[in-house]
Parts: C-alpha cells; structure tokens; sequence
C-alpha cells in the first residue's frame, strides 16, 4: 500500500469520529509525561550495578503496554508517537 492509501484509510476509519482528536492527543501526551517519570524514578532507585536504564525503560514501555492492552486508544497513540520519534531520531542521526 502506498503512503496515500494508508493515510486515506486511517482518516476514513471510525477512529476520529468516535474521539475528539485534541482530546486524545493531550491524553496521549499525559500518558507519555506519566511514563518518562515513572521510568526516570525506577531508574534513579534501581541498584547502579544492574543496568538502571533498561529497568526504567522496561518500567515506562511495560506501563503504556499495558494500558494499551486494556483499550485505551490514548496509549495507542502514544506507543505510535514515541515510534514516529525514535525513527525521526535516528533518520537525524541523534540515536
């Protein structure tokens, strides 16, 4: 499928009609702030010497995980958002 299509189907598809988008975004947005500092602070408590980093990751990507495992469409959202970012990260060269 071309990019044109995938965008035209995900703008025909039930998705935006059933949620106010600026709605979602901004819970997407709460939901990506609440998962930065709950990583940062189980990185900051976890034992130096057993990698905090991946433990904080693990920490904030197992909680939007799980709220998207449940239903919520703003964590959805948020999974996308970060993945739209590390593949603009690294098309940059920041990553």
């Amino acid at each position: 499928m071309t990019t044109a299509a995938v965008a035209s189907a995900f703008l025909a598809s039930n998705w935006l009609a059933t949620n106010s988008l600026s709605g979602l975004l901004g819970q997407a947005m709460l939901i990506s702030v609440a998962a930065v500092v709950l990583g940062y602070a189980v990185a900051q408590l976890w034992p130096k010497s057993q990698n905090p980093s991946l433990f904080g990751f693990l920490a904030a990507a197992s909680f939007v995980g799980g709220l998207a495992a449940t239903g919520v469409t703003a964590a959805t959202v948020a999974i996308v958002m970060i993945l739209m970012l590390a593949v603009l990260a690294l098309s940059i060269g920041l990553a």
